[in-house]
């Protein structure tokens, strides 16, 4: 018989601290450095192929600047009431999301739901941003973004782009392909993209 490809998705849970159902997750983050155990759970998905890591409800304090890596063929969601912050004091470049091959590209990547919040009233220096996502094919991002430093996006040379249901708090800084939906925004700030075929 013919061997086929299975199709289930695999489904990685990360709860914090105060999520309410902690101890149905894979990982459980401290009060701080959320990106530890993040970044295990895409490792583990980037090694299977893909799939979708889910954030549970609660506050996940990001310790440092370097983003934590998305590979192709992943969904990050975050449930309602699921908010990645930056801690105090990062004062470097950085942001929450970054794709795992800026060079090679990716593609099929989803960021969905809950908040990133770049707690600007706690930096004092640094380009900050939720996103920083370049040659990427087929991007979506469909959550509350708010208190970055330098912008909200950073997007540059992707492909078949949708953003959708964003808190932008800034302006939004890319090089955009082919985009879907640029939609439901609460408070647009400004749109900054150069747009080509």
């Amino acid at each position: 018989p013919e061997i086929k490809q299975d199709i289930r998705t695999a489904t990685i849970v990360v709860a914090a601290n105060d999520s309410l159902h902690k101890n149905d997750a894979d990982y459980v983050c401290d009060v701080s450095n959320c990106e530890v155990n993040g970044q295990l759970a895409l490792n583990v998905l980037a090694l299977i192929g893909g799939g979708r890591l889910i954030w549970m409800e609660g506050t996940y304090e990001k310790g440092v600047a370097a983003g934590m890596e998305i590979p192709s063929n992943v969904e990050v969601e975050l449930v309602p009431g699921a908010v990645i912050t930056f801690a105090d004091s990062i004062n470097a470049d950085g942001c929450i999301f970054i794709n795992s091959d800026q060079v090679n590209g990716n593609e099929n990547i989803k960021v969905v739901g809950g908040t990133l919040d770049g707690n600007e009233e706690g930096q004092a220096s640094g380009i900050q941003y939720a996103v920083d996502f370049k040659n990427v094919k087929n991007l979506t991002i469909d959550t509350g973004i708010k208190h970055f430093r330098t912008a909200d996006t950073k997007l540059e040379d992707c492909h078949n782009v949708r953003l959708d249901n964003r808190l932008a708090s800034r302006r939004n800084l890319g090089h955009l392909r082919d985009i879907e939906t640029i939609s439901n925004f609460e408070t647009p700030g400004e749109w900054t993209a150069t747009l080509g075929n």
